[in-house]
């Protein structure tokens, strides 16, 4: 039992399920002490949701609200919070029912995008 633990040690830490994990790292810690409590919780949940090679995620007001258990109306402030401090693009849907498209910018995803600029260009230019 002793070795056993002794080489685990060695081993370092591992995650217990390893999908979906997400580097949180300094702009992770920059974006808590910008944004209100909610505001940070709806950026967690976005970056944990967010396609890793494009850092965006499409959901309804009604959709977050439901899973961070807040109203669709203070889930609508969190995302104007969240484009006011440059933390996302938000292309907003038609109404509140209508998916909103988030985009995380470049100082808060730490990962490298593959594409991104010349899919949202097109997009613009066929809307």
């Amino acid at each position: 039992m002793a070795i056993e633990t002794e080489v685990r040690r060695k081993a370092g830490p591992r995650l217990k399920v390893s999908s979906g994990w997400f580097a949180a790292g300094a702009s992770f810690q920059r974006a808590l002490t910008i944004l209100s409590d909610g505001a940070f919780r709806l950026f967690a949940y976005l970056c944990m949701e967010a396609d890793r090679e494009t850092g965006r995620y499409a959901a309804s007001q009604t959709e977050l609200a439901r899973v961070l258990g807040r109203s669709r109306r203070i889930i609508g402030r969190y995302i104007v919070e969240l484009e006011r401090e440059g933390i996302c693009r938000i292309h907003s849907g038609k109404n509140q029912y209508d998916r909103n498209s988030f985009e995380i910018l470049d100082d808060y995803w730490p990962y490298y995008r593959n594409g991104c600029e010349e899919e949202l260009q097109e997009g613009e230019y066929i809307a």
